[in-house]
């Protein structure tokens, strides 16, 4: 039962990301960051482990950052991870100004509503593939 419920979160999981990968492109013009700012101070009282982690959160950063210039349009943006070698810190810090209209988040719900509806009724009843002549 438990693997069964893992498969159908899996698939329903499948849908919402195609749905979302359709409309991305359309909602992308309108949804615009004036700026964006993440900050990050980090430290384990280790110097290595510091380091190391420091390098892995600057990864995650540039991770997150791609996704979020894919989905919206991002005016200026600024980054920072600062290593605290001999203090046990964690301390992330996210501002910045999102510019969108109501009428758009309408229509990007509207867009992407419709677009898993039809990839789910895709993926439950697949149509017979015709066999050519």
């Amino acid at each position: 039962e438990l693997i069964s419920r893992l498969r159908a979160t899996f698939r329903k999981y499948l849908c919402y990301k195609d749905a979302f990968f359709a409309i991305r492109e359309k909602i992308r013009k309108k949804l615009v960051f004036k700026y964006l700012n993440i900050s990050i101070d980090y430290g384990d009282g280790d110097a290595h482990t510091t380091a190391v982690a420091t390098g892995t959160m600057w990864g995650f950063i540039y991770n997150i950052l791609a996704f979020i210039t894919k989905t919206a349009t991002v005016k200026k943006h600024k980054e920072a991870v600062n290593p605290r070698f001999n203090e046990r810190v964690f301390s992330l810090s996210v501002d910045g100004i999102l510019r969108v209209r109501l009428v758009h988040i309408i229509y990007a719900w509207i867009l992407f509503n419709s677009n898993y509806k039809k990839i789910l009724n895709r993926r439950t009843n697949p149509q017979e593939k015709k066999k050519g002549v």
